[in-house]
């Protein structure tokens, strides 16, 4: 789990780990009322699942 402050730059990133295997989703905070300005970013989520057959390739 990663937070994106929101400069732009997480759609290339994003698109590596999509690449790697991993599933993603982003979202924005639960609560950011206690910040002070209002915050742009999102929490970004990567999740690899196992392979069907249970093994993980070495890599």
């Amino acid at each position: 789990m990663l937070v994106d402050p929101g400069r732009g730059n997480h759609a290339r990133f994003s698109k590596r780990m999509v690449g790697l295997g991993y599933a993603h989703s982003q979202s924005p905070p639960d609560n950011p009322d206690y910040l002070s300005a209002p915050f742009k970013g999102q929490i970004l989520s990567y999740r690899r699942a196992a392979p069907a057959n249970g093994v993980v390739p070495a890599g």
